[in-house]
């Protein structure tokens, strides 16, 4: 292949339009070219005021800069290869941003009329409906001749995933240390922090105004992220329904942010799971995946019965008593087992962890300082004035603090040293801190993962006996479950079971411990193949009235594959080959090469 001095790539496609390619090729210093039409993106030694590029409105000098920053790097082919998968995913799914309403908008569909998105439709196969083949049992994309409900549902599919991608990407950086003071976090410092880096922030001309700091609506400041606030569930950081009433993050502040950093890692991912989804089905509808919802108490040995007996308690009232349909509310014996008092009662009453606690037998506890009762605690409050119950995570801090004496000669020094961070804030900030230490602490999760990249905090034999393949065929065939099986149905939920069971009580069965921590674990689905088989007799209900259940299930799981290694090259390599690519660049060609060898076997 011939090299020539003049750096440049030209990529042959029937498909992308000549105003993209256009604006693609500036921002990239790429040279992109229809099968009509040739546009040269690199600044040549004209002067200012010189056309670089017919019909073009963008100037030398940005051209110029944008050629100079992309080029003479050593990460300049990445990024040229990163600006063809960002032509590629457009001419899949068309042009996907986020707007300063803080929604996910797809260019040439939102907006428009039924006609012309029945017209963007046809140019973007992602969204087409699959049918049998004509005299085959294999199923094909067939071009949509009306827009149904069931397209517009699979629109509304992708923008959901993309939109929850987003929001977890943002929220994983925003939640940080950095943007927090004592355990407590600031909107305007993470948005100060972008702003440093010269995003946009939406409607903030002035982001050091100390009128953020505490109080302007613009931002939400000072927020414990408990665990009431979870990628879970998006609306608990977008939304109001959490238990401060305002979104942690305010996400048409940051769509600056979020179209130049976060969007193009999620379109190539969606690429990746594109490709998977097309050809290599059986990959998804095979993967041991399994969503799962669980609970992990840890304990020392002082409080190992303790805990046996609250979990016992909270399995026989809200797990035996459970309704099929519901969700099982795993907070309430993660907070009694936090045992913050204050966070016990709602509104003067006992609370469901309040009471769990109450009838599970724990006590209010007697602080003592040397096996002596103390008087009154260090910050000058009587023992009534902090009350807890003992041997949960607070009552072992408020024992810890009873150490602390205000007489430099009887005060645990060591112990006053960890509350007050060596001298650094009073021992009342201390005591403070640790409190919220305890309630930002989560025990659940809720999520989605396969035996090799998910559930990592599970101990290995749990996992063994959560991804084996029976849990996957039982829970899809409930009536074959015996006490041979690795799960327990009550009430219309699943449980994993303890591998050896010492009675038949609920509790004893599905309440598995190892090591000192205790765990339940609720399966809540484990996808067969059968039921992702695209137009299977014993399928999920894929229609729009149930939101493409099936598709949405397999989408999932594609772009946790996809989000991995193992398809990444094959997924690109096979996008690379439906473009005709002229090298004419050492440095890029041999990227290309090295990275993608497939493409250069002929």
């Amino acid at each position: 292949m011939l090299i020539r001095p003049l750096w440049r790539l030209a990529i042959m496609s029937n498909n992308k339009s000549k105003k993209v390619f256009t604006l693609l090729a500036i921002a990239s210093s790429l040279l992109l070219a229809s099968c009509n039409d040739t546009i040269y993106s690199r600044p040549s030694d004209a002067t200012k005021d010189q056309s670089l590029i017919s019909n073009s409105s963008v100037d030398h000098n940005t051209v110029e800069w944008l050629y100079d920053t992309l080029h003479d790097t050593s990460t300049t082919p990445e990024k040229v290869r990163n600006a063809m998968f960002k032509i590629l995913a457009q001419g899949l799914f068309g042009e996907f941003t986020f707007d300063t309403t803080g929604e996910v908008k797809i260019t040439g569909y939102d907006g428009e009329t039924d006609a012309n998105k029945l017209s963007f439709i046809k140019l973007h196969k992602a969204y087409w409906d699959q049918g049998l083949k004509e005299n085959s049992t294999k199923y094909e994309y067939k071009e949509p001749t009306a827009l149904t409900d069931t397209i517009s549902a699979r629109i509304d599919l992708f923008k959901k995933i993309v939109k929850k991608q987003v929001v977890t990407t943002l929220y994983s950086k925003a939640n940080t240390d950095s943007f927090k003071y004592r355990n407590y976090f600031y909107e305007v410092k993470f948005a100060r922090s972008l702003s440093k880096d010269l995003y946009t922030i939406n409607g903030v001309t002035d982001i050091y105004n100390e009128s953020y700091d505490e109080t302007n609506s613009v931002f939400t400041n000072k927020v414990l992220l408990d665990n009431s606030v979870t990628t879970e569930d998006i609306d608990s950081i977008i939304g109001t329904n959490n238990n401060f009433g305002a979104p942690v993050l305010h996400l048409a502040l940051y769509s600056d942010y979020i179209n130049k950093q976060i969007l193009p890692d999620i379109m190539q991912n969606l690429l990746i799971e594109q490709y998977v989804y097309d050809n290599q089905y059986t990959a998804i509808s095979r993967t041991q995946t399994r969503r799962v919802n669980y609970i992990s108490i840890a304990t020392e040995n002082k409080n190992v019965s303790d805990a046996r007996r609250l979990i016992s308690k909270f399995v026989n009232d809200y797990i035996t008593n459970s309704t099929s349909g519901s969700q099982i509310d795993y907070d309430v014996l993660a907070d009694a087992w936090k045992g913050v008092y204050g966070d016990l009662y709602t509104n003067g009453s006992l609370n469901k962890s309040g009471k769990l606690l109450q009838d599970s037998g724990f006590k209010i506890g007697t602080p003592t300082k040397d096996d002596t009762p103390i008087s009154m605690y260090a910050d000058g409050k009587l023992p009534s004035e902090h009350p807890y119950y003992t041997n949960t995570k607070y009552g072992d801090l408020m024992e810890s603090f009873a150490k602390i004496t205000l007489n430099p000669k009887t005060t645990d020094s060591s112990t006053e040293s960890t509350f007050t961070s060596s001298g650094s804030y009073s021992i009342e900030t201390g005591l403070n801190i640790k409190t919220d230490d305890i309630r930002i602490t989560d025990y659940t999760t809720l999520d989605w993962g396969n035996k090799d990249t998910g559930f990592s905090s599970l101990p290995s034999d749990v996992k063994t006996r959560l991804f084996d393949y029976t849990v996957m065929t039982d829970f899809n065939s409930p009536s074959n479950i015996d006490s041979n099986s690795y799960l327990t149905a009550i009430n219309g939920h699943y449980f994993l079971k303890r591998s050896v069971a010492q009675s038949d009580e609920l509790s004893d069965s599905i309440v598995i411990k190892d090591s000192s921590t205790f765990y339940i674990v609720e399966v809540l689905e484990a996808p067969s193949q059968a039921k992702l088989t695209i137009g299977g007799e014993n399928a999920y209900d894929n229609t729009a009235a149930s939101g493409l259940k099936q598709e949405e299930i397999a989408r999932t799981i594609g772009y946790q594959i996809a989000s991995g290694s193992t398809y990444k090259t094959t997924a690109f390599t096979h996008y690379l080959e439906s473009c005709e690519i002229n090298y004419n660049d050492q440095s890029i060609y041999n990227y290309f090469k090295t990275t993608y060898p497939d493409l250069f076997k002929n």
